[in-house]
């Protein structure tokens, strides 16, 4: 629902199908204490669109840990998938949302972007595809970047805490 909700998802209309979802699911009873927790963080306002037009319109704080969270779980079940094998429970899953790069420094800017040049290694419409490179010297250490709804991305690293640090990232 945080995704697709965004605005700068909205021509997409696999995220508007989800969103329609998203807010029939918040009308049931049982859905209680997630509406009241979305909206409490939605704020509304009036912006001017493209068009010089003043229009109403909204915002909510989105949580990026539970979001970072929701990564970490996709990066594991990919990695499952795609090795056979489950990451180890002291692997250590760094995520980074869109918004949230300003804390990353240049090398690990780097390490994404370069993981992008490649095809993605799974596409689902214009829903999903991601990226990923191992590290060579360790098979659960790698880079990885989702894509959903062809705007939003979240930057991941796994990191073994027993192998040599070979992203340039210490754990």
């Amino acid at each position: 629902m945080i995704l697709a909700g965004r605005r700068d998802v909205g021509g997409n209309p696999d995220a508007s199908k989800v969103m329609e979802k998203a807010v029939r699911s918040l009308q049931r009873p049982e859905a209680k204490g997630l509406r009241n927790s979305f909206l409490d963080s939605t704020r509304f306002f009036y912006f001017v669109n493209e068009l010089g037009v003043v229009e109403p319109g909204g915002s909510y704080n989105a949580d990026h840990n539970r979001l970072g969270h929701v990564a970490s779980r996709i990066i594991k079940g990919l990695y499952w998938n795609q090795t056979g094998e489950r990451l180890p429970n002291d692997c250590i899953v760094t995520t980074w949302v869109d918004e949230g790069l300003r804390h990353v420094d240049n090398g690990q800017l780097q390490l994404f972007a370069q993981v992008m040049t490649g095809e993605p290694l799974s596409v689902i419409g214009r829903v999903f595809k991601h990226w990923y490179q191992p590290v060579p010297e360790d098979r659960f250490s790698g880079v990885w970047v989702l894509e959903f709804y062809e705007n939003i991305h979240f930057y991941c690293l796994t990191i073994n805490p027993h192998a040599k640090p070979a992203l340039g990232v210490s754990s």
